[in-house]
C-alpha cells in the first residue's frame, strides 16, 4: 500500500479506487483492530462493486470481504 499510492498517480481511476479500498485494509498499528478493519473494507468493496457494477473482480472481492465479516 505504501507502494501503490504514490504510484497510482497517473492511474486510472478504477486501479485509485482499488487502492483506495484496499488502504481501508490494512495499517501500521502495532495492535490492530481487525474487526474493525474487516468492516471498512466491506464498506468501500461495496462501494467499489456499486461503483463499478460491471467488474466482477469487484463483485468477487465484495462477497469475500463480507465473508470476512463472520469467519467460521
Amino acid at each position: 500500500m505504501d507502494k501503490a499510492k504514490p504510484l497510482s498517480a497517473s492511474a486510472p481511476q478504477i486501479e485509485k479506487d482499488y487502492i483506495a479500498a484496499l488502504g481501508r485494509r490494512f495499517t501500521h498499528e502495532a495492535n490492530p483492530d481487525y474487526q474493525q478493519l474487516n468492516a471498512n473494507y466491506a464498506m468501500a468493496m461495496r462501494d467499489l462493486s456499486t461503483r463499478y457494477p460491471d467488474d466482477l473482480d469487484a463483485a468477487t472481492l465484495c462477497a469475500d470481504s463480507m465473508m470476512n465479516l463472520r469467519p467460521w
